[in-house]
């Protein structure tokens, strides 16, 4: 993993390089080791609803 690239990570989300290289070795894994996981991650879930949201009930 390089330096450079926990660096810009862990500015962009404002986390520590730390907490940055934890999550990249996370998403390596699951891509590399448990692609299935990352796979049903990665679906739309669908958003299930009864129809359009009505007036407030007060």
């Amino acid at each position: 993993m390089s330096a450079d690239v926990r660096l810009e990570v862990a500015s962009a989300l404002r986390i520590t390089e730390h907490a940055a290289g934890r999550l990249m070795g996370i998403g390596r894994a699951l891509v590399h080791r448990y692609p299935r996981v990352w796979e049903a991650m990665s679906r739309r879930i669908p958003h299930f609803t009864t129809g359009p949201p009505g007036p407030p009930p007060f």
